[in-house]
C-alpha cells in the first residue's frame, strides 16, 4: 500500500494543477483510505485496495464532467486533510484537529481556489502530495521537515513549469 501511496503522491506532486483530474482522483483515493483506516468502513466482499482505487477513478471522472467546482470541493477536503494529517506527519506536538480549525482551513482553501484557482490548486495539491509521500516513506537520516520542504519546492516548480508550457502563446 505504501508504494501505491507514494506513486499517487508523486503523480499529484507533478501534475496536480496541469491535470487536475489527478488531484481530484488522488483526493478520492485519500478519502477512501481514510474511511477504511480511521472509520473501519469497507463495503462487504471488497479488499482494502479496490475501494480507494474506485474512489480515485470516480473522482478523476468527476473532474472531467464537473470541472472547476469539483476541484474547489476537493480543495476544501484537501484543507481538512492537511489540518488533520500534516502536523502529525511532521511530528508537531499539540492537538491541531479542532473542528473550528478544520472548517476554517477547509473554507480558506475553498475560497482561495475560487479567487486564485490555478495557483491555489498548485500549492494545495503539492502540500497534500508531499504530506502523502512523507507519511508513506522514510528517508533515513534526512530530516522530515527538510524533505517536506524539498518536495514542496519541487512540486510547485514542476507544476508551474508544466502549466506555463501548456498555455497557448499569444503569437
Amino acid at each position: 500500500m505504501a508504494i501505491l501511496n507514494v506513486g499517487i503522491g508523486f503523480m499529484m506532486l507533478i501534475a496536480g494543477r496541469p491535470v487536475y483530474a489527478v488531484f481530484v482522483g488522488g483526493m478520492g483515493y485519500l478519502l477512501a483510505n481514510f474511511l477504511i483506516g480511521e472509520l473501519g468502513f469497507i463495503p462487504s466482499n471488497w479488499n482494502s485496495i479496490t475501494f480507494p482505487l474506485l474512489a480515485a477513478f470516480i473522482g478523476a471522472l468527476a473532474a472531467f464532467i464537473i470541472k472547476h467546482w469539483i476541484v474547489r470541493l476537493t480543495c476544501f477536503l484537501a484543507g481538512i486533510y492537511l489540518v488533520y494529517d500534516l502536523p502529525a506527519t511532521l511530528d508537531a506536538a499539540g492537538k491541531w484537529d479542532s473542528w473550528i480549525l478544520v472548517l476554517a482551513v477547509g473554507l480558506l482553501c475553498f475560497i482561495l481556489s475560487i479567487i486564485w484557482f490555478d495557483y491555489a490548486v498548485m500549492i494545495i495539491s503539492t502540500l497534500v502530495a508531499a504530506t502523502m509521500i512523507i507519511k508513506s516513506i522514510h528517508f533515513g537520516i534526512l530530516d522530515i521537515g527538510a524533505m517536506f520542504f524539498i518536495l514542496v519546492i519541487l512540486g510547485v516548480l514542476t507544476q508551474y513549469l508544466i502549466w506555463q508550457y501548456w498555455q497557448t502563446s499569444p503569437e
